[in-house]
């Protein structure tokens, strides 16, 4: 009785924590670096929105469509490739897509 009430408490914390994650992902996105050695970083400043309707458009990235899996989010290119950025929720509830970690180049959630 104990283990099945733990286990049904573990699993609605982690059905809550990925609902906040989809409701809170979609808006505009700013990456705070301006200069990126790696062609496949933004170079400069960009704007990346994600719509409702999981769709993206971005200055670097062009236009496509996105999934979040696993606190992650990936987003589908019109070249059929694809590029994935870890998802970071802050207490205050800000949200980070992490590009590279050792130079803390990210996209910053800017508005909904």
């Amino acid at each position: 009785m104990r283990s099945s009430l733990f286990f049904s408490l573990v699993f609605c914390i982690c059905c809550s924590c990925n609902l906040s994650i989809e409701e809170s992902i979609e808006g505009v996105y700013v990456t705070n670096y301006k200069d990126s050695f790696l062609a496949e970083m933004p170079q400069g400043r960009d704007t990346l929105i994600l719509f409702s309707d999981f769709t993206f458009k971005s200055s670097f990235y062009g236009n496509g469509t996105f999934t979040t899996k696993d606190n992650s989010l990936k987003l589908s290119l019109s070249n059929s490739s694809s590029v994935q950025f870890p998802i970071e929720l802050s207490r205050k509830g800000g949200v980070k897509l992490m590009i590279n970690y050792d130079s803390n180049h990210h996209y910053n959630k800017i508005s909904d």
